[in-house]
């Protein structure tokens, strides 16, 4: 593919057609281990869902435990609402169980877990992980859990290997400099995030927060950096100054 050079003194955006378009309401989610400051021109992604609470059954006779939840990577993003986790078949010191989402859709209809006393079985399926561990007393047929997923929708640096949403990219960040410690102390608000349109950006002040080493990066969608921007609308392209241009 042929790559153009754009000696311009325009800023960080240029329109093509159709303008760009973002949000300045944007919510920048808190990372209390946030190590730098989230800088313009970062690339991001969102943090979609969020694993919520294990709820046992009141009626469950199996006093073993559902821990260790949470959204996971891969090509399967978890929705919003309650999974429903159900013992179909009982097993000495363990149970056979099916996972249907908040839809009443099946996820997975045979998930053993038969370990022996006390033990555990960790799951990742469906874009959940959690791990049931056997109790003293047996799980029955019909003993259950539920596994609240909840939306969030607050953006993050993207992450190829991220979770939840944090692996698809969805935009560029197009605000202040945002200081490492703000966002380890909470959710940072109210800020300007570039989604779209038919337009151009400086490729050299797109930056890779997590995980990416530059927009020729391949992505696990067998898409590079570049390509996952184009589907938004976004075209990276080198660019010289006007007045590095006069004076080279």
């Amino acid at each position: 593919m042929q790559t153009r050079t754009d000696i311009t003194n325009t800023p960080f955006i240029r329109e093509i057609s159709g303008g760009a378009y973002g949000t300045s309401g944007a919510v920048i989610k808190q990372n209390a281990a946030r190590a730098g400051d989230l800088v313009f021109g970062t690339v991001l992604g969102r943090s979609a869902v969020v694993a919520g609470a294990v709820t046992p059954d009141g009626g469950n006779t199996g006093d073993g435990v559902v821990d260790e939840f949470a959204v996971s990577g891969g090509p399967v993003i978890a929705i919003p609402g309650n999974y429903n986790l159900e013992c179909i078949e009982a097993v000495a010191e363990g149970g056979i169980f099916k996972l249907e989402d908040p839809n009443g859709v099946i996820v997975a209809e045979y998930l053993p877990m038969n370990t022996g006393s006390g033990g555990s079985v960790t799951f990742d399926i469906g874009g959940l992980t959690f791990q049931i561990t056997d109790g003293a007393a047996d799980f029955i047929v019909g003993d259950k859990f539920a596994l609240a997923v909840a939306a969030d929708s607050d953006y993050v640096p993207f992450a190829p290997d991220g979770v939840g949403g944090a692996q698809n990219i969805v935009g560029i960040y197009v605000g202040q400099d945002i200081a490492e410690a703000d966002i380890q102390a909470g959710d940072v608000t109210n800020k300007l995030v570039l989604l779209g349109g038919n337009l151009t950006v400086t490729a050299d002040d797109v930056v890779l927060d997590d995980g990416a080493s530059d927009l020729d990066t391949v992505l696990p969608s067998g898409r590079t950096v570049k390509e996952e921007l184009r589907l938004l609308g976004i075209f990276t392209e080198d660019t010289v100054a006007i007045s590095g241009f006069e004076n080279s």
